[in-house]
């Protein structure tokens, strides 16, 4: 005889999340409550889509990260949501090409012990301690994240996964 286990998010009446034994396995949760659960910290937390460009005077529709298309690419590749006027022969590395320029010149971060703990490092951190910021997309699956990086190589120090996730959440948090 099969029971049926609903989800505990009070009102919901979906069937909870079973695993192969039968036995549920999403902390009592249905898959949608146990989805929110992951990416939001709570089941009742539900994105709200941002309606338009959070710049002040920008009546543009929203694209990605509270900005309107024209102020996210100039976010992207300027690092700011100013115009800014190129000069030819200087140029404006991005967040991906610094971190390339990085590893070029001081090689892989593996190579490295991590700065924080000292076990075996796996990526190059910026440390916040540049003189001159900027920020920018990632890249890949990151590049609808913004991030602040520098121009100059030596403001990098390798990180172990944990400690690059931590760090970066402390910085953000102070920020």
């Amino acid at each position: 005889m099969e029971f049926r286990v609903l989800c505990d998010v009070v009102p919901c009446n979906k069937k909870a999340k079973v695993g192969p034994n039968g036995k549920p396995n999403g902390k009592g949760m249905c898959s949608m409550h146990y989805q929110r659960s992951l990416k939001n910290g709570s089941p009742y937390v539900v994105w709200i889509p941002t309606v338009g460009c959070s710049v002040d005077g920008c009546e543009e529709k929203h694209y990605g990260n509270g900005l309107c298309n024209k102020h996210y690419m100039r976010v992207w590749k300027n690092g700011t949501i100013e115009t800014l006027i190129k000069i030819p022969g200087h140029e404006d590395p991005s967040y991906d090409t610094m971190h390339k320029r990085v590893m070029r010149s001081r090689g892989k971060a593996s190579q490295y012990s991590c700065v924080d703990c000292g076990e075996q490092a796996y990526h190059w951190s910026y440390n916040h301690q540049g003189e001159i910021e900027r920020s920018g997309p990632g890249v890949g699956s990151q590049k609808k994240y913004i991030f602040t990086y520098s121009t100059n190589i030596e403001d990098y120090d390798p990180r172990c996964v944990p400690c690059h996730k931590q760090f970066d959440l402390e910085v953000a948090l102070v920020t």
